[in-house]
């Protein structure tokens, strides 16, 4: 459930050289990445851990990022 006051927002960034998503909603922030097989989404990793996520905005406007690079192994 989001409160219509929410405000979300989205960024598409490159997740380790893979296409990705970054998303703020007020609250909480994520990264998505996906691998792409022969034009196909073939998998979807989320990264939600804030030890992950610590060079991410908590708030504020939308930011342009070239790359998030994922420095810790996945739990």
């Amino acid at each position: 459930y989001s409160s219509p006051s929410a405000r979300s927002w989205g960024r598409m960034v490159l997740v380790n050289g893979r296409p990705g998503l970054v998303v703020f909603d007020g609250t909480h922030t994520g990264v998505f990445s996906f691998t792409v097989e022969a034009g196909q989404i073939t998998a979807i990793d989320v990264i939600r851990n804030p030890d992950k996520l610590h060079d991410l905005p908590e708030s504020g406007e939308p930011w342009f990022m070239n790359e998030v690079e994922d420095d810790q192994p996945t739990d």
